[in-house]
């Protein structure tokens, strides 16, 4: 072999000991030339290191600082929320309800907040009064100075739930006493069974089908009731209010009613809204210890007050089979009832089928059972009527508010398109009157001193001026002095 060759083999041995060192292998039996490359190995053993490189993936924990993300966590802290809870600080508004309930008095829409109107009650306070309100439904200012009594009434017919509340208000002068009522009433009860004129010709009475006498929940009138021991007394009336003059059970549908006793009488106050109101009247009625009898006494205790004419009677022919008058012209219902001064000879010619006639004929009340006024509105779902009675009557057969330190006890009913299914209060209700001396206006200021010696209260009442309230239409304030007798009729002494 030439020297050449050898040359060019070391010279490629050389080269490939390069390589495997740089690989950081060793060549067998040439651990002399290749020890040296052996720690360029070592470098190799770095890139093993290199190979923990690999788990830097794991860096990518470093994400995991994404805990920022926390920081949405921090919308956490939206107590702010919290704040919004707040915002059942309106909800607490809803407590204006009260005023509500005594706006109620000033109107149709109140009652329905009548439950708001103070806490229920068992007495009712009758305020003495110069101006009187006028009996037509509306509730006057005047009645703003007497304390409303709110109590509630259960288990009668066509009712929600069977209930209803009753606020009510009494007045007085010198002779006369008056009272408001007004109560929820979900439908204005009017065709108390009316005829129909049927596709034939014929007629038909719509009465409630499920009536066994006496008990129509179906085609009837809304009415109430307020009755009143009268100084006879009646036994268990001071414990149990009126349920102490009815009995349940009793031969009809919902019992009889009289008293406990022979010689107790109680004054009732019957509220017709189709059989009297409209002449401006209550039923004057009362309660006698009479017990049921079907030919003698079927109304058993329960009696109306002498008359010497008026009332109503039911519009019906001599065979039964239709009515016998029609209204003025002819005109079919509504209303439900005919002025006996306006009935006239029912002409079926002038009426068509579904048309109805009223079944009852009405007038003024004269004598002692017509002694009680009213003025009656059912609107938007409430009652309110006005009534108003002498404090003196003198009938055997009244309550007689003779001693204005005594306590009157009495009950309250509501009947909704019932005959006798009402809801009733279940304690006895108590009535007081209030002398001039300890009454003051609800709600209204008494007069001020600096009023003394003004020669008009228009000065700021006419205007509002600082913050005086405008001078309501009752009493009449058109020539209005600033008279204590007349200012005291709102403000009090």
């Amino acid at each position: 072999m030439s020297a050449a060759s050898r040359m060019n083999i070391a010279i490629a041995i050389a080269v490939i000991a390069v390589i495997i060192a740089a690989a950081g292998l060793a060549l067998p039996g040439q651990k002399g030339d290749t020890g040296p490359a052996g720690p360029a190995g070592q470098a190799g053993s770095q890139g093993a290191a290199g190979a923990q490189g690999q788990t830097g993936p794991a860096g990518p924990q470093g994400p995991a600082g994404a805990q920022g993300a926390q920081g949405p966590a921090g919308p956490a802290g939206s107590a702010g929320p919290q704040g919004s809870a707040g915002a059942q600080g309106p909800a607490g508004s809803a407590g204006p309800q009260g005023p509500q309930g005594a706006q109620g008095a000033l109107g149709p829409a109140g009652p329905a907040g009548a439950a708001g109107v103070g806490v229920e009650s068992s007495i009712l306070k009758a305020s003495p009064t110069v101006a009187t309100p006028s009996l037509d439904g509306a509730v006057d200012p005047v009645w703003l100075k007497a304390t409303p009594l709110v109590v509630q009434v259960k288990n009668g017919a066509n009712l929600p739930n069977g209930s209803t509340t009753v606020l009510m208000r009494a007045l007085y002068t010198k002779d006369t006493i008056y009272f408001l009522a007004q109560w929820s009433d979900p439908t204005l009860s009017q065709r108390r069974s009316p005829w129909q004129m049927q596709a034939d010709g014929t007629w038909k009475k719509l009465t409630d089908p499920n009536d066994k006498g006496g008990d129509n929940n179906l085609y009837y009138e809304d009415k109430a009731s307020f009755i009143w021991p009268t100084n006879t007394g009646v036994k268990g009336f001071e414990k149990v209010g009126c349920l102490a003059s009815c009995h349940p059970g009793e031969t009809k549908p919902y019992g009889n009613m009289y008293t406990s006793n022979a010689g107790e009488i109680a004054d009732m106050w019957h509220f017709k809204s189709i059989r009297t109101a409209p002449n401006g009247q209550v039923d004057d009625q009362y309660l006698d210890s009479t017990r049921y009898n079907k030919t003698s006494a079927p109304e058993a205790g329960r009696h109306s007050d002498p008359k010497t004419s008026g009332g109503y009677n039911d519009n019906v022919n001599a065979a039964k089979n239709g009515p016998q008058y029609g209204r003025a012209n002819n005109m079919p219902a509504p209303p439900y009832y005919i002025l006996d001064s306006e009935k006239v000879p029912i002409n079926a010619s002038n009426y068509k089928a579904g048309d109805e006639v009223p079944g009852i004929i009405i007038a003024p009340i004269v004598g002692d059972r017509g002694d009680i006024k009213v003025g009656s509105v059912w609107k938007d779902g409430i009652w309110t009527i006005e009534m108003s009675r002498k404090l003196v009557t003198g009938s055997k057969y009244d309550v007689q508010y003779s001693n204005m330190t005594a306590e009157y006890l009495f009950g309250v009913a509501v009947f909704e398109n019932a005959a006798v299914r009402h809801a009733w209060t279940d304690i006895p209700l108590k009535l007081t009157f209030q002398t001039a001396e300890t009454t003051t206006a609800a709600g209204i200021p008494a007069i001020p001193a600096s009023h003394e010696g003004r020669t008009t209260c228009a000065v700021c009442h006419a205007t509002g001026a600082a913050g005086a309230p405008i001078f309501p239409s009752t009493p009449d304030h058109k020539s209005f002095e600033d008279a204590r007798a007349v200012c005291s009729t709102c403000h009090g002494k």
